[in-house]
């Protein structure tokens, strides 16, 4: 980068540059039901094989923070906290069964707190520096090519006031080619956007990351009845989970890895069953279907690994889908369960807030679908 000699990113620049490569991935950080964070505000519905369910999340983000590191870099870092309420629609049944979660059989209040952070360059690097100068050679030739085709628009025997005109909207765009009035990024993106990936990886001495953890409490209120005299009964049951979650963004991609592990204390209901009462002579007895016991407890220890990816195209520029596989697998009762939610749906704006996803689970080796819409997702906002 001849043209700025003595080159070094300001500060807020430096932290733009941290969260960039991250950013698309953050952005679909999963329904809400997922570790990780949500939008400031968030609605979300949630309509599967099993049930529907909504939520509704507030999350509050901690002022950004710099402090200087090794070698000419600058660390940024931040903390999050969210405060999510769901319920299924049904008060029973859980739109999402492949995640495990024993808790979402009834209405519960989720608690998250996260820390995000990562390093980036004040200079520039050698191969940042040959990205930047090869979009700077690409900007200058288009320059020419314009000049040459204005040039021959106005004849060979041009007005002079033309011919000026011509000229210094020649040299505005060189200038401009030389010293992006908006930035290195931004020139890069206009003239050499399939490159983004690997100008920021030089930028980035190492993988962001994000960490924190959650904590929920449920309510849930079973019905069952007495299986000889068909008698109604319930029991109200407190539900309690924590879990502790780690995510690595990697460098210079749109690629997230994280992992997760958990415990729960939940309830669960028993089968239900076709159950009809002893008849007395000829008279006629009405059956009907309902859990026959009272629900057992149901501990669990999840352990969760996932993937997140932003898909780009062929250009590099970021692409409207993105996927978040997740497996879980509870330890207690060797279950496995699969999740992968499918994004599509845009927000209108460079986010993702919805799509579709399918399930499967080891113990049931039932195939289950889903959808989900809501705010669009944004783990850095």
């Amino acid at each position: 980068m001849s043209a700025r000699p003595g080159y070094r990113m300001a500060p807020p620049l430096a932290v733009a540059l941290l969260l960039a490569p991250c950013a698309a991935t953050a952005q679909e950080a999963g329904p809400t039901d997922r570790f990780g964070g949500i939008s400031a505000q968030q609605i979300e519905v949630t309509a599967g094989t099993g049930d529907d369910s909504a939520s509704i999340g507030l999350q509050l983000s901690g002022e950004r923070k710099l402090r200087d590191g090794k070698a000419n870099t600058v660390t940024a870092y931040f903390e999050q906290f969210s405060m999510i309420v769901s319920t299924p629609f049904d008060g029973k049944n859980d739109a999402a069964p492949t995640t495990l979660d024993g808790l979402a059989n009834g209405t519960k209040l989720t608690l998250r707190w996260g820390q995000f952070g990562g390093s980036a360059r004040l200079d520039i690097a050698a191969d940042a520096e040959r990205i930047f100068e090869e979009a700077q050679a690409i900007c200058r030739g288009k320059a020419g090519d314009h000049f040459i085709r204005s040039s021959a628009d106005l004849g060979p025997n041009p007005d002079p006031e033309q011919r000026t005109a011509v000229e210094k909207a020649r040299d505005d765009e060189i200038k401009e080619c030389n010293n992006p009035e908006n930035g290195s990024e931004s020139l890069i993106v206009t003239h050499l956007s399939g490159k983004l990936g690997a100008y920021h990886e030089a930028q980035l001495p190492g993988d962001s990351f994000d960490w924190g953890f959650e904590t929920a409490v449920g309510y849930k209120k079973f019905d069952y009845v007495d299986p000889t005299t068909l008698a109604a009964h319930d029991a109200r049951k407190a539900q309690f989970s924590a879990k502790g979650y780690y995510t690595r963004y990697l460098r210079g991609s749109s690629t997230a890895i994280s992992a997760s592990v958990g415990y729960e204390r939940a309830y669960k209901a028993a089968d239900e069953e076709i159950l009809c009462p002893a008849g007395i002579g000829t008279t006629p007895v009405t059956c009907t279907s309902a859990s026959p016991a009272a629900p057992t407890l149901d501990e669990g220890v999840l352990v969760a690994l996932g993937l997140r990816h932003r898909f780009r195209r062929g250009d590099g520029t970021i692409a409207p889908i993105a996927i978040a596989p997740q497996v879980t697998w509870d330890a207690l009762d060797n279950v496995v369960g699969v999740d992968v939610p499918l994004y599509f749906l845009s927000d209108g704006d460079s986010g993702l807030k919805g799509g579709v996803r399918v399930g499967w689970r080891s113990d049931t080796k039932k195939v289950s679908f889903g959808v989900f819409i809501g705010s669009g997702f944004n783990l850095l906002k």
